[in-house]
């Protein structure tokens, strides 16, 4: 007979917990001042991995190319302002 669905698995809680308990008590016992620079930068390298969040690169991979593309090359004024009517008037 398997487990109801919808309950946590006791032996995987379990686990969880004397692990816990396992990590604390290991923390706990560790003299900072008996250890060397080496070993301090090291527990705090592995003691950050768990404690901040680790960053994810995100692509974007849903570029679409353009259909159409226009090039207007104007070299007065007076073109501008008369491209710039007759797109307000499209």
């Amino acid at each position: 007979m398997g487990r109801i669905a919808g309950l946590h698995n006791r032996l995987t809680t379990e686990t969880k917990h004397k692990l816990q308990q396992l990590i604390d008590d290991v923390i706990t016992s560790i003299e900072l001042k008996d250890l060397n620079t080496n070993q301090k930068l090291k527990l705090s390298q592995i003691l950050l991995q768990y404690t901040l969040p680790r960053h994810k690169i995100i692509t974007d991979d849903t570029f679409i190319e353009p259909s159409e593309v226009q090039v207007n090359i104007l070299t007065t004024t007076e073109e501008k302002d008369r491209l710039e009517k007759v797109r307000e008037y499209e």
